[in-house]
């Protein structure tokens, strides 16, 4: 399932981070929906860099907006891509980083005053996919990239970085589905699942859920907003 839409948990996300038209945002490992969310809140007055996978860069760059740049990097923490207003970091998975890495990314690339929203994966944040993996026979470890950090550990380490006002909130929201495949697709990328492991999985949301027609999926999220 291609979402033309944000993901369920992003209009929180990007909500939370009050942007305005003509500020200067940079967004990491964000969708081509919530992207193109973002570019339409800053305006053609502002200005959104994007730093993700190399398909959602093309993907973006192919949308020709004058005030988005998209660029293909994996994140590290410690990167330097300027002096921003606003700082999204919004992911579907959770990149293999420690907190205090997105912390510095924060602290390393939003203006004094700023703001920053992470909106991570919870850990165990979709629990219908690990039971749909354990009814499939697969190890718990196949689904790890969904397991994020706690609020609270998150919440820490950027505080210890220097940022202020640091507020968290553990959310969850509901990915609506017209079929079980419907709904593993939505994570198959992100988690890099190929044609058989989709069908293995798909085959045991079917016997975790009771049905091969619409689902719903709880998604726990661990969303926190600081300032530069």
């Amino acid at each position: 399932m291609a979402l033309v839409e944000p993901e369920p948990w992003a209009p929180a996300a990007i909500a939370r981070l009050d942007l305005r038209p003509g500020d200067r945002a940079l967004a990491c490992c964000v969708s081509l929906a919530t992207a193109r969310a973002l570019a339409a809140a800053v305006t053609r007055d502002g200005s959104l860099m994007v730093v993700g996978d190399a398909r959602t860069a093309h993907q973006l760059a192919n949308l020709r907006l004058p005030q988005l740049q998209a660029f293909a990097h994996p994140l590290r923490g410690g990167e330097r891509f300027g002096a921003f207003d606003a700082l999204l970091v919004c992911t579907t998975t959770a990149p293999a980083l420690p907190p205090s890495a997105w912390a510095e990314l924060a602290r390393a690339n939003v203006r004094l005053g700023g703001r920053a929203v992470f909106d991570l994966p919870a850990p165990q944040s979709v629990p219908d996919l690990r039971a749909a993996a354990a009814a499939a026979g697969w190890p718990t470890t196949r689904l790890a990239a969904l397991d994020g950090p706690d609020d609270a550990t998150l919440a820490d380490a950027l505080t210890a970085a220097g940022l202020r006002d640091v507020q968290r909130e553990l959310a969850s929201d509901l990915l609506a589905a017209d079929s079980p495949g419907d709904a593993v697709a939505a994570f198959a990328r992100p988690l890099g699942l190929d044609d058989a492991a989709i069908a293995d999985l798909t085959a045991g949301l079917v016997r975790a859920k009771g049905t091969t027609g619409p689902v719903e999926l709880l998604v726990h999220r661990t969303r926190v907003r600081a300032r530069r």
